[in-house]
């Protein structure tokens, strides 16, 4: 009787915290547990635009909290979204996060978002532009498209002179081999 008391307690207290809190506040700091249970109250949330214009997808992939990214993803969260500060991808280059860029593209996510196109270029532009390595990898392993000019008109070439990057140089070269 002692542990059906504790199990019932537990589940409202679980139940009264995901009431309370958005799916947008689950996405920034939530558990798979807690945003689970959020979604099975309000499935209609997946994919609701915040105040800021976010989805929860694109905030829990900001924030790197991937379990629930991956989740919202899972649950078919639209993870193309193009928000006023563009797609997830773009926040996750920025972050340097690997880990959920590999997963979304493994996914089917194409590497050739052009949301921020004017702003940044493709995800590619804009992950040479911060030097992120292992993305710069996964985005040419899953076909990021190399030919494109960037919106100042530069292509792959000139930006790799205007970079002076040894690494970055190598990473291409081998790319086309």
């Amino acid at each position: 009787m002692k542990s059906f008391i504790l199990i019932a307690v537990s589940i409202f207290i679980t139940r009264q915290i995901t009431w309370s809190q958005s799916i947008h506040d689950l996405a920034r700091t939530g558990t798979v547990t807690l945003m689970e249970e959020h979604l099975k109250i309000v499935p209609s949330d997946l994919n609701t635009i915040s105040e800021q214009g976010m989805t929860a997808f694109i905030l829990a992939s900001y924030r790197g909290n991937n379990a629930v990214a991956k989740l919202l993803m899972d649950k078919g969260a639209d993870i193309g979204y193009c928000s006023p500060e563009g797609t997830a991808i773009y926040g996750m280059i920025y972050k340097d996060n690997s880990e959920l860029i590999k997963y979304v593209l493994e996914k089917g996510y194409s590497p050739n978002d052009t949301c921020q196109f004017s702003q940044f270029g493709t995800p590619l532009n804009f992950a040479m532009s911060l030097r992120r390595y292992s993305i710069i990898s996964l985005l040419l392993e899953s076909g990021a498209k190399t030919d494109n000019m960037n919106s100042q008109g530069q292509n792959l070439k000139d930006l790799l002179l205007f970079y002076k990057d040894e690494q970055l140089t190598k990473l291409f070269e081998s790319y086309e081999k």
